[in-house]
């Protein structure tokens, strides 16, 4: 090799080393620059000042899951913010809380202890439903402590409303189910209610003779600790609630006591969701056939219990059953008790 090839190979060989460590360097520097973009973006990104709501209030039958109602992270000019690493969690409630309202998942499935949901970091929203079964415009409150809270006034409605505590007349469930039509809702509104800010009790409904027999397709819904008492019936041979052959019925949350025969009795198609049904005493002098024979229910119908309580029921004379007296019926029964 002579000496001006060796010359050349080794500014050849130094070149290319050169040329290597520039590109790493600017690889290096634009790695930098870009670290360095992103975290002056992050600096200078809007920060949220509020949460708000950005559906409409909406409008819901009582004991229903109401259409999605979203939450938004906003700046101060009212524009969507995303939520940074780890997202954050908004909490839910409502001054219905007390009456059996509950927040759901976007599929209608409760969100549980706690009522919260979270908006995921890089998102701006969240999303849920509203259950409530008091008739009036309960207030729903997102509350995000960090930055503060918002409020929305949700309509909730029935058809039939007891808006009091009587055994008769207008605003009774008496008069609900008489007036009701067919796939109607009854359901409570406040007004049924005693107390003032969060002390509001239910006024149990003391009655005087059994209810009319539901002879149609109807839903009753109950706030929790809605009562029905039957202390002042003589005799209920078709019990405090009677069910007719071909009618579809939903009962829910409320309870049903004291009858001094069946509590209910069903011949068509009745499901029982978080009800508590006791203290229902089927006598002698009750037992006319075929109702009256069971203290809490009686059923020749088809029965779906769920999420209920069944207690200290009874008979007289070993005539039926003190819980279910379940008599060429249907019944299913699914995370309830009875005793």
């Amino acid at each position: 090799m002579t000496l001006s090839h060796w010359i050349r190979e080794a500014l050849s060989r130094t070149a290319t080393k050169c040329a290597a460590q520039v590109r790493r360097a600017a690889r290096s520097r634009g790695r930098y620059n870009r670290l360095s973009l992103e975290a002056l973006e992050d600096r200078l990104a809007p920060a949220a000042t509020q949460v708000a709501f950005t559906t409409a209030p909406v409008v819901v039958v009582a004991g229903q899951p109401s259409t999605i109602i979203t939450v938004q992270l906003q700046d101060q000019n009212h524009q969507p913010v995303v939520a940074g690493p780890g997202g954050v969690t908004v909490g839910l409630s409502s001054i219905s809380g007390q009456f059996g309202s509950m927040f759901l998942d976007t599929s209608g499935n409760p969100l549980g202890a706690g009522t919260e949901i979270g908006i995921a970091q890089g998102s701006s929203s969240a999303s849920f439903k509203y259950l409530d079964p008091v008739v009036g415009t309960p207030t729903v409150t997102a509350d995000l402590p960090s930055i503060g809270f918002a409020t929305q006034q949700e309509n909730v409605t029935a058809d039939e409303v007891v808006s009091n505590a009587n055994d008769a007349g207008p605003g009774s469930l008496r008069d609900a189910i008489l007036h009701a039509a067919t796939g109607d809702t009854i359901a409570y509104s406040l007004a049924a209610f005693s107390g003032s800010g969060n002390a509001f009790n239910v006024d149990a409904i003391v009655l005087q003779s059994q209810l009319p027999l539901i002879t149609t397709n109807l839903t009753i819904v109950g706030p929790s600790g809605a009562t029905i008492l039957g202390n002042d019936v003589s005799a209920a041979n078709q019990g405090l609630f009677g069910v007719k052959s071909g009618a579809t019925v939903t009962l829910s949350g409320f309870d049903v006591q004291n009858s001094p025969s069946t509590g209910i009795s069903n011949s068509g198609t009745l499901t029982l969701i978080d009800m508590y049904i006791a203290d229902n005493h089927a006598s002698a002098a009750a037992n006319a056939a075929p109702y009256g024979t069971a203290g809490g229910i009686y059923n020749d119908g088809t029965l779906t219990v769920l999420d209920s309580t069944i207690l200290d029921n009874a008979t007289a004379s070993g005539l039926g059953a003190a819980g279910i007296d379940n008599e060429a019926g249907t019944a299913t029964i699914t995370d309830s008790s009875i005793d």
